[in-house]
């Protein structure tokens, strides 16, 4: 499995409460709101799991870039 690092700034005209509710809240969902993602699912190699967090990593199936 490769691994890299995206870097991409985009401006939102929401609220950062707003923000925060799509990235925070339903980032476990990120498959649903972002192209080129197949698939996310919880990284079962990940033991740590910050206190209130859905989960303590992620893993995402990308599109061919």
């Amino acid at each position: 499995m490769k691994k890299f690092d995206i870097k991409k700034s985009t401006v939102v005209n929401v609220s950062a409460e707003k923000v925060w509710e799509i990235i925070g809240n339903d980032f476990l969902n990120i498959s649903n709101w972002v192209g080129g993602i197949n698939a996310s699912y919880s990284n079962p190699a990940e033991t740590q799991i910050l206190q209130g967090a859905p989960a303590g990593g992620r893993i995402c199936e990308v599109s061919d870039l």
